[in-house]
């Protein structure tokens, strides 16, 4: 339903605290057996739009943004979606570019940029001279003139996502340093319409030295979903506001000699989400960082005791990589059914096993021995099913020519 409800009777102007409690609701005191008990195991925040721009009054009337420029004919509307044009002039650009804020700190949280109703064309520009930005920036200023930004570059034919510490210049981009640092660079199979970018840390922020921050993009088109997904390593103190972050969107007309004003770089943009990590994220981007997120705390991810591939925090000898490879539970001791599991057919031994549909950063072999020495004796591999539910069922046996008195077969797990 719905409530109507005046701000200027809510103190501080409508802003609110979130409170949980349990409240033994009886005046009688009893003994401590009496009680009232509540467990959460987790509070997230529903999305929410960042900016809907097919419903803003225009830009005058936000106070959010700021317009940037670079050339007298790049313009920057509002009417029914948001219009950047980059035009005529060598190298113009028109950027939208908020505030550094705490929210879009990715070195302390976990969030999800979206937008929907991504529309990006060009006249009289190439493909690589089509050029929209979307940045997180230690600075309120475009990626290129910023000293510090990550940075997800969309062309016709082309997505680029990296980062650059230090380098206020164009040449920068994606450079750490001396260091070239694009973390992708891919053809996502056409032109994008929708963009969803999550960012989340491994952990609290060291005292020292580099934060391991986890991304997962997913790129929409008529093409279909492109996702790609993995880790960086990058240095809080050398990320200007202690880690906070600016959102800046860019329309760039990436040549370097004046045309008229029908050469341009258009994005029009309907909506910005800023939303929590998306409850399909695992599953379209599976990695072992992702699942990390996904089964441990804070507290947890800042010990490698707990939470690095070879740990076992259970005792149970089933290591955490053995756990995300075969989907068990990090927390709790291995189930025998869901770990690979061998079996007895016309004589002869095959071993069952499950694979992970679409998880780049494992390998997974079979491997045959007659004495637990030397695992060397071929294998065949007799099916390998279709992914159902994210999973592949795959069933071995060993190559031989004729059974031998024993064998033994194992799955190794390894990670490229």
């Amino acid at each position: 339903g719905s409530f109507a409800a005046a701000a200027a009777d809510w103190g501080t102007g409508g802003d609110s605290a979130l409170v949980f409690e349990s409240r033994r609701e009886n005046a009688a005191v009893g003994s401590a057996g009496s009680f009232v008990e509540t467990r959460i195991d987790a509070v997230a925040a529903a999305a929410r739009v960042f900016d809907d721009f097919a419903a803003s009054p225009g830009l005058a009337a936000q106070g959010y943004w700021q317009t940037l420029f670079v050339g007298t004919n790049s313009t920057a509307a509002v009417t029914g979606a948001l219009t950047l044009r980059a035009r005529a002039d060598s190298f113009a650009s028109a950027a939208l570019a908020g505030p550094v804020s705490p929210d879009l700190n990715f070195f302390k949280n976990a969030f999800t940029l979206g937008f929907r109703d991504l529309a990006l064309s060009s006249a009289g520009l190439t493909a690589e001279q089509s050029v929209f930005r979307l940045s997180l920036n230690s600075t309120s200023a475009r990626s290129f003139t910023s000293p510090d930004a990550l940075t997800l570059r969309i062309n016709p034919d082309r997505a680029v996502l990296g980062f650059k510490f230090d380098q206020a210049s164009a040449d920068g981009e994606f450079r750490a340093g001396a260091v070239l640092a694009p973390l992708l660079d891919f053809n996502p199979g056409g032109t994008v319409t929708g963009v969803r970018l999550t960012l989340a840390p491994l952990g609290p922020p060291p005292a020292s030295g580099a934060s391991e921050i986890f991304y997962a993009l997913r790129l929409e088109g008529a093409f279909g979903v492109a996702e790609r997904a993995g880790t960086f390593s990058v240095e809080r103190s050398r990320w200007g506001a202690s880690g906070d972050s600016a959102l800046v969107l860019e329309a760039r007309r990436n040549n370097g000699t004046a045309g008229s004003t029908a050469s341009l770089m258009q994005a029009v943009v309907g909506d910005l989400l800023l939303d929590p990590i998306p409850d399909d994220l695992f599953d379209s981007a599976p990695r072992y960082a992702a699942w990390q997120l996904r089964h441990f705390d804070f507290a947890a991810l800042a010990s490698p005791a707990v939470v690095a591939p070879a740990s076992a925090p259970t005792g149970d000898g089933v290591a955490n990589l053995l756990k995300y490879a075969f989907g068990l539970e990090p927390a709790a001791p291995a189930t025998p059914g869901l770990l690979p599991e061998g079996s007895l057919a016309s004589g002869m031994l095959r071993l069952s096993h499950e694979e992970r549909a679409g998880a780049a950063d494992l390998n997974y072999s079979v491997e045959a021995s007659t004495d637990l020495v030397s695992w060397n004796v071929p294998t065949v591999e007799d099916s390998r099913g279709e992914p159902i539910n994210g999973w592949i069922h795959v069933e071995t046996r060993a190559g031989l020519p004729s059974d031998p008195e024993r064998i033994f077969l194992r799955v190794r797990v390894s990670r490229p």
